[in-house]
């Protein structure tokens, strides 16, 4: 499906900063408890697909005003 749809500069940064932070809080497995489902959660790729979606996908729908002023921050 290539169908275009238009997403507000603040949408996306709602989408940007949750991912940002399960981002930052799931790639230390510190953060959580060894339980069974977490675990199997982890294991599902799950890890994989928000990495992708917050490096690849949402920074590459922020204008490009906006990377220049996250990556100062």
């Amino acid at each position: 499906m290539k169908e275009k749809v238009e997403i507000s500069t603040v949408e996306v940064l709602r989408v940007y900063r949750l991912l940002e932070e399960l981002n930052r809080f799931l790639h230390q497995p510190m953060h959580y408890d060894e339980h069974p489902a977490v675990v199997d959660w982890l294991k599902s790729g799950v890890y994989e697909e928000l990495r992708s979606m917050y490096y690849e996908i949402v920074w590459g729908w922020l204008p490009e005003e906006e990377q220049r002023r996250i990556a100062e921050q």
